[in-house]
Parts: structure tokens; C-alpha cells; sequence
């Protein structure tokens, strides 16, 4: 689903073109003024690994023209940024505008995995990363770098520990803290021997 984008053309201009033997034509002149400011700014779209298209809505004087008084072309329209759109008018309208859209990054969940850490043993500090778009993983993923937890606390007990550190050209990261059980040393295996 897309939202429709108005590229409003403020100024219409129209002359009449006489030629001997050919029936008088009308020739639209498309123009555009005020660095865009009457379009309406397109909401932002979230990347999703493919290109973004979203439809153009071009008016003249308030009326709407057929989408064959015009091509629509996109440039950079498939990563994180700012997209350039450009319309060119044809056939009876000629001249280009321009307008920009945003795609903004997508969202991916790291959660540290809740875990009971035996005495003595390493902690595995596990991260879940889930919402990779389409068929991306952590290994295709432009500029991914993989979210990290740390457990500093070497007595027993209950830690709640947060992930950081995640970064991704496309993607930003939330973070989910898990819980880090440290259980005590079991002495009762332990005995002294005596004479």
C-alpha cells in the first residue's frame, strides 16, 4: 500500500501555434515554482529490500492529467535515504519537476537469551536477531554488525542483561534485556579427608 504524493504544477501556460495547412494545436507547458513547496511531502516508507514506487499523482490548474501526459522516473530507491522523483511531461506537456521521498530504516529485535550459567562455566550471552526483510540475513545485510551482551557479575544471583552495539545500513535496532541466572558453588560434594 502507498500513499499518493501530489506534485502540484502551479503554472499552466498555453499558446496557439498557427501554421499553414495544419490544424491549430494547443502546447502545455509545464512549470513549476516554489522549490516544491505545494507538494505534498510523501510520508515516510520503511526499507524492505526492494524498490519503492509509490504512485504520482500530477495536477495542472487543479485537474489531474492521464498518466500517459507523463513518465515518472526514481532514482536510489531501494536503500535507506532520501529518493529523488522526477516527472517529464509528453505529448501535449512538456518540462520535468522534481520532488523527494524517505525510506527509513527497518526494525530488528535483539534479545538476549535468558540463560542459568552453572559455577565455573562460561556464559554463552547468545543475541536473537529477528526481522531481516525478505530473504536478508545477518550475513547479506549491508554494514551489519552483530549485537553483543556482556556479563561482568561472577557472583550468584539474578542479572538482568541488555544487548548493544548493533548497526546495519538499513535496519535499526531495538533492544530486549534477558535474565542471567549465576548459581552458587555445590559443596556438597565436597569432603575432607582425615586420617
Amino acid at each position: 500500500y502507498y500513499s499518493y504524493f501530489n506534485v502540484d504544477l502551479l503554472k499552466l501556460k498555453s499558446y496557439i501555434e498557427q501554421k499553414p495547412s495544419i490544424d491549430t494545436k494547443n502546447e502545455l507547458v509545464l512549470s513549476f515554482i516554489n522549490e516544491l513547496e505545494s507538494a505534498n511531502a510523501l510520508e515516510k516508507v520503511e526499507y524492505t529490500g526492494k524498490e519503492k514506487k509509490p504512485e504520482v499523482k500530477v495536477t495542472v490548474g487543479g485537474v489531474e492529467l492521464a498518466k500517459e501526459d507523463y513518465t515518472v522516473e526514481y532514482s536510489d530507491n531501494v536503500n535507506v535515504g532520501t529518493v529523488t522523483v522526477k516527472v517529464v511531461g509528453k505529448g501535449n506537456y512538456k518540462g520535468e519537476v522534481e520532488t523527494t521521498f524517505e525510506i527509513a530504516k527497518a526494525k530488528l529485535t535483539a534479545t538476549y537469551v535468558s540463560e542459568t550459567v552453572e559455577f565455573g562455566k562460561e556464559p554463552k550471552l547468545e543475541v536473537k536477531v529477528e526481522g531481516f526483510v525478505g530473504d536478508e540475513t545477518a550475513t547479506t545485510a549491508s554494514g551489519y554488525v552483530a549485537p553483543t551482551v556482556k556479563n561482568v557479575n561472577t557472583n550468584a544471583g539474578k542479572y538482568e542483561l541488555m544487548p548493544e552495539g548493533g548497526k546495519a545500513d538499513n535496519y535499526e535496532f531495538e533492544y530486549v534485556p534477558g535474565i542471567s541466572t549465576n548459581k552458587k558453588d555445590n559443596i556438597e560434594n565436597l569432603y575432607i579427608l582425615q586420617e
